[in-house]
């Protein structure tokens, strides 16, 4: 009903994400599609994204993906994410969530559109050209990873018989690579890279001998370097660097609540500064949003206020203030910006004075709708968090 207040239909849109059966997803089809097209782009984006969360495949489900595909639903809502993004009168913000959301369900099929969109001769929005690059680069990973099960399938039955089987029982397969590090419920837009890294160290650390400890230790060390390299490096590919923002995040989020291994502290920040840096990055204001959506979640621990974590906070905060402050940066990205602070206004003045302040601006309608909708959820930080980030820790 486009008639009812926004956060009330930001109520509704998130009770349905929740509900998550056929009725639900079709209804927030049709009113993308239909009842409110290029009526809100906050609002318009949201039911974008969230279309690609509900079926969409986390990396770690890649071996069971065709299950997902073989639904009835998921060719509807790939019909609708690809009839948003080749609408051009649609606004950029909107087509380039229907780009993500394409990736997140891993649609084979729609690679030549995101193909086409990736080009200088089709689209002229970078923000759009961009995720589709981004998205492309994530389908065809999961289908070089397709093709590596089926490979390991066929090499499986030709050696069908015990003596083959004995000589490859230690090869180790791609399920028991898989790496879920993911601390939330998301289907992120590009894999970490140490996705495939899950054989290495496959046992719990805290009960592991000190020998274990110390080499899992310079493992993460090692890792979380490499990550900050290339997500620093503006000439490096830009799905790259989305893998190593994913890199970054899950490894500092587990730190920060201690769910795994040896600790990071020396690295807390190096990851921060690089996240900071990232979101100042003059290379790509998509790459600055996705910072800034990573950021929030990492501002939605519930031990990020914690005096030990201080320090994070304050400069992920800081950082944030500065690219919602600044007039000259991409709307989607202040708007991905000002949501962090969200996860701090129902107990940090600081942070709800920002929010009032650009809830009540009308040059940024995105921005602006973005701060009116945060301060409502904000009263229910529980179900903010949930609908927001699907925060499962």
């Amino acid at each position: 009903d486009n008639s009812k207040p926004l956060p009330s239909r930001f109520n509704a849109m998130f009770y349905l994400r929740a509900i998550g059966n056929d009725s639900a997803i079709r209804c927030l089809i049709k009113t993308v599609i239909e009842i409110s097209v290029n009526f809100n782009d906050l609002l318009e984006h949201e039911i974008t994204h969230i279309l690609g969360q509900m079926i969409g495949i986390a990396d770690h489900e890649v071996v069971d993906a065709h299950k997902f595909m073989e639904t009835d639903i998921y060719g509807e809502v790939k019909d609708a994410l690809e009839k948003i993004l080749s609408d051009d009168t649609r606004s950029p913000v909107t087509r380039h969530e229907a780009g993500e959301s394409l990736a997140a369900i891993l649609s084979v099929d729609s690679l030549s559109l995101l193909d086409k969109y990736s080009s200088e001769e089709y689209e002229i929005h970078e923000e759009v050209r961009h995720t589709c690059h981004v998205a492309a680069s994530k389908i065809r990973w999961y289908v070089s990873v397709k093709n590596r099960i089926e490979n390991e399938q066929k090499n499986a039955n030709a050696n069908a018989n015990e003596n083959q089987n004995q000589n490859n029982q230690n090869c180790v397969t791609i399920s028991q690579k898989l790496n879920n590090r993911n601390p939330f419920l998301t289907v992120d837009p590009a894999p970490p890279l140490n996705i495939l890294q899950g054989h290495l160290f496959p046992d719990g650390v805290y009960d592991a001998n000190d020998d274990y400890k110390s080499k899992y230790q310079a493992y993460l060390s090692e890792l979380v370097l490499e990550a900050v390299a290339k997500f620093t490096d503006p000439s490096e590919d830009l799905f790259i660097r989305y893998r190593c923002l994913s890199t970054l995040r899950n490894e500092l989020i587990h730190d920060l609540i201690s769910i795994s291994g040896p600790n990071l502290k020396d690295l807390h920040v190096e990851i921060v500064n690089a996240l900071i840096a990232g979101l100042y990055c003059p290379s790509s204001a998509l790459l600055r949003h996705e910072v800034g959506f990573n950021l929030g979640q990492i501002l939605s621990l519930p031990n990020i206020a914690d005096p030990e974590n201080a320090e994070t906070r304050d400069k992920i905060l800081d950082g944030l203030e500065k690219s919602v402050n600044d007039d000259n940066e991409a709307d989607m990205v202040r708007h991905e910006s000002s949501t962090g602070f969200g996860e701090c206004c129902h107990n940090d003045d600081r942070s709800k004075r920002m929010l009032e302040k650009f809830a009540g601006e009308d040059k940024a309608a995105i921005l602006r709708d973005s701060c009116i909708v945060t301060l409502n959820m904000a009263q229910n930080n529980e179900e903010w968090l949930a609908a927001q980030f699907g925060f499962k820790l």
